[in-house]
């Protein structure tokens, strides 16, 4: 009679135990991490190189397919003055141009381009070139871009602020001057309780489960008994 009795109670007993369970892997279980942003993989020109010849196209490839969202490529000289700028062409995971015949000199490459998790990211490439051109060619290489100044199109003006200090897009963060840095690529993560502190947690939650549990079984041991 004793065990028929209790059945009624058991499965809300139950529920209360599997609740407890639920709340300690809840506590336990850590958040999966944000996504990263995306990364240069490589590049021509590398970072540092120093060219002899020119080569055929510059190219930024990266961790992931590259968003069709004003994309941008910036050249500027030792002294930060832009000298040349174009739209880049993506192709899934790279960025790349026809590649600007350009006098001696040093250099930085900028790029804007937005990742596939939706944020803008940015870098700057130092390399220099060595091939003996003393002055750019009097004509514009196919497939460069506008000289600096000159806008890329609507909805898509890259304007020049001065030396050293980049372009900026219509609506969009600018290039950054050499020697600016893109976000960095670390994944992100949601900040949270130490392991040891959603250990205790949990198990606090699964004894009061169980306390509560145990409380509920012996009050209807009683009422039987009466």
């Amino acid at each position: 009679m004793i065990s028929s009795a209790l059945r009624p109670g058991a499965p809300r007993a139950l529920t209360l135990l599997a609740a407890g369970l639920l709340f300690l892997l809840a506590v336990l279980v850590p958040a999966p991490p944000a996504r990263a942003h995306d990364f240069l993989v490589s590049s021509i020109p590398a970072e540092g190189e120093t060219h002899t010849e020119f080569p055929p196209r510059i190219e930024l490839e990266f961790s992931a397919d590259i968003i069709p969202a004003s994309p941008a490529i910036l050249i500027q000289d030792a002294t930060g003055a832009a000298v040349w700028e174009a739209t880049p062409e993506l192709t899934g995971r790279v960025a790349s141009a026809a590649f600007p015949q350009l006098p001696d000199g040093d250099y930085s490459l900028n790029w804007s381009l937005v990742s596939s998790d939706g944020h803008r990211v940015e870098g700057a490439i130092p390399f220099v070139l060595a091939t003996g051109l003393t002055e750019s060619p009097a004509t514009a290489e196919p497939g460069a871009g506008p000289t600096a100044g000159a806008g890329t199109g609507p909805g898509d003006e890259v304007t020049t602020t001065g030396p050293g200090e980049g372009t900026s897009s219509t609506g969009e963060t600018g290039t950054p001057a050499p020697g600016a840095e893109s976000e960095p690529a670390v994944p992100e993560t949601t900040a949270g309780l130490s392991t040891l502190a959603r250990i205790g947690i949990g198990a606090g939650g699964f004894i009061a489960a169980a306390v509560l549990v145990t409380i509920m079984l012996r009050k209807q041991g009683r009422g039987l008994g009466r």
